[in-house]
């Protein structure tokens, strides 16, 4: 049986804890368990960090670990996915038969709210996640871990572990809505400023699909070795 699980909104960096609790020795998943084809089973996970899992919350009996991100880097993406891929993986419970930015601000503010269940249940940003509160959280899972590693980590690990568009929506050019209107009352419950968004500057070793490596803050628009937009993974960080 799963101890915890991490939820949230997709696109809010559910794959870094994944990684980030497996890197301390407390094994979890990352859409293993609450996965595409449905629930699978993974008896070597004590977790697994799943936007996916969001349907299944009222009969987990673990710990649920609600994790937030700013509303314009997870819009911003959505609306990317939506414009490239399409939205259909939430057409379940949130209507996105809409103009994709409409649909994109729905995504955010109605998933996370029914994010809001479990006992016990707990809320963070992750742009703030801390050593204490990566130590008390492996204390409620039953698995302590010392502050000096839980510190290397945060220090080392970056946010960036996927990428699919550099580029942050503008506040202002979000259509003006009763979605708008809902993204900035929850924004604000979850200690947010919706209008602004800052970003901590560094440099990653970015991993293109086809295989070639490029080295800055963010990687091209498309590939200057295949020409194609594919996908961008980080390998390396400075």
């Amino acid at each position: 049986m799963l101890k915890f699980v991490v939820v949230g909104c997709g696109h809010s960096a559910t794959r870094y804890m994944s990684r980030f609790f497996t890197q301390l020795g407390i094994p979890c998943g990352h859409e293993d368990i609450f996965s595409r084809a449905g629930i699978l089973e993974n008896e070597k996970l004590v977790g697994d960090a799943s936007w996916r899992a969001m349907p299944y919350l009222d009969k987990f009996e673990g710990i649920v670990f609600h994790q937030v991100r700013h509303p314009l880097p997870v819009i911003s993406s959505l609306i990317w996915l939506g414009k490239n891929r399409g939205l259909d993986e939430w057409k379940a419970h949130v209507d996105v038969d809409c103009p994709v930015e409409i649909a994109a601000m729905r995504i955010y503010t109605r998933w996370n709210r029914m994010c809001e269940q479990g006992n016990p249940y707990f809320r963070y940003q992750i742009e703030n996640i801390t050593p204490e509160l990566i130590f008390a959280f492996c204390l409620v899972i039953g698995m302590p871990r010392s502050l000096e590693d839980i510190k290397f980590l945060i220090e080392k690990m970056p946010q960036k572990i996927n990428y699919h568009n550099k580029k942050i929506i503008p506040w202002e050019s979000l259509p003006e809505c009763d979605e708008k209107a809902e993204l900035v009352k929850l924004s604000r419950r979850y200690k947010y400023n919706p209008e602004i968004f800052e970003e901590k500057k560094r440099k990653y070793q970015w991993r293109h699909t086809c295989g070639h490596i490029h080295v800055d803050e963010y990687p091209p628009d498309s590939c200057p070795k295949c020409n194609n937009q594919g996908k961008w993974m980080i390998i390396n960080w400075y």
